[in-house]
């Protein structure tokens, strides 16, 4: 019999985590038996594509719980293993405080590990996998002790190296079977959290894209057409788009005739909106929304430069779906970025 392994992100899928789908799916080409959880169920406008809707349909979401069958399963729990439960609250209390979401979240990172771990038993799953370190790795670690089963991480970039406390990532890495940075620059600072004998269990293990979804084709511009700038990336602060447009606009005002698209969405959006507003821009650029599948390829391919501005980065995916487009690439010198593209 194949393999069976438990997958497990915050929300899945996720729109901008097209890359964790992909991943689920290659290991299955590769033979493994991978089952999908998630902590919150998607929401429906989230699941743009056939092939995202296939994958929140045999996913398992831990949340919304029924109180009562969750109370059930805690107490079945509690006669069950009562030491291991016992053991892992004070560690469930101590995530929470280092989340500074309080100690009451430890209860319920408690209560979402008790369903993992069930289910991951039912299915008699062996190995357990998650994606990020945060809420979702921590209620991951919890149901793999209580399940008995191994459990890894995938490490990406800003949120967690920034939004985790090193003390808590270190102890992430320290209990994990193995851990999968997606770029060099993410495995040299999750080596430097923990002592030299844990170094050879931190892998580099790039993101991917099919390139052969993407049509690469020489871009032509005639002397009448203006530039066309693509930018995808959630509307968020860390991605600068306010920066963006300003530079954008400054660019204009030095004669470049340009005009600029913007994928994705996200908190800034109200603020990016005003923002275009007061630089004159609404004729020369676009917030389009969320885009995924063949809708996202067709901005690939019309247009001419694609652009990211940003504060920090693991290993932008929309970098290489843009150069698997064909596309030349501006973009800052931060995160694993240098490891993709090179200047000139």
């Amino acid at each position: 019999m194949s393999p069976s392994v438990a997958y497990l992100v915050s929300l899945y899928p996720a729109l901008s985590h097209s890359f964790i789908r992909r991943e689920v799916e290659a290991l299955r080409k590769h033979g493994l038996r991978i089952h999908t959880f998630g902590i919150r169920r998607c929401a429906p406008a989230e699941l743009l594509t056939a092939v995202d809707r296939e994958a929140h349909a045999t996913t398992t979401a831990l949340l919304p719980a029924p109180p009562l069958p969750t109370a059930g399963a805690i107490l079945a729990e509690l006669g069950r293993r009562p030491a291991v439960l016992g053991a892992l609250l004070p560690q469930a209390l101590r995530a929470s405080r280092a989340s500074s979401r309080g100690s009451l979240y430890g209860l319920f990172y408690l209560a979402e590990a008790v369903l993992l771990a069930r289910a991951l038993r039912r299915r008699r799953l062996g190995h357990l996998h998650c994606h990020f370190a945060n809420a979702g790795a921590e209620v991951g670690l919890l149901a793999s002790r209580l399940a008995g089963i191994p459990f890894s991480l995938t490490l990406h970039g800003f949120s967690d190296f920034s939004r985790t406390s090193r003390e808590r990532l270190a102890q992430l890495i320290s209990a994990a079977r193995f851990v999968a940075c997606v770029s060099e620059h993410g495995r040299s600072i999750a080596r430097s959290l923990v002592p030299a004998a844990q170094h050879d269990k931190i892998h580099l293990v790039r993101c991917g894209v099919d390139a052969d979804a993407f049509a690469a084709a020489p871009r032509q511009l005639s002397p009448d057409q203006p530039l066309r700038l693509l930018h995808v990336a959630r509307l968020a602060p860390e991605k600068q788009q306010r920066a963006l447009l300003e530079a954008f606009a400054a660019a204009r005002v030095q004669g470049l005739r340009a005009e600029l698209r913007m994928v994705g969405e996200g908190p800034e959006r109200p603020d990016l909106e005003e923002r275009i507003r007061q630089l004159g821009l609404e004729r020369h650029c676009q917030l389009l929304g969320a885009r995924g599948g063949a809708a996202l390829r067709e901005e690939y391919a019309r247009a001419h430069l694609f652009v990211l501005n940003s504060s920090a980065e693991g290993l932008p995916v929309v970098l290489m779906e843009a150069m698997a487009a064909g596309l030349s690439v501006v973009s800052p010198r931060v995160g694993g970025i240098p490891e993709l593209v090179q200047a000139g």
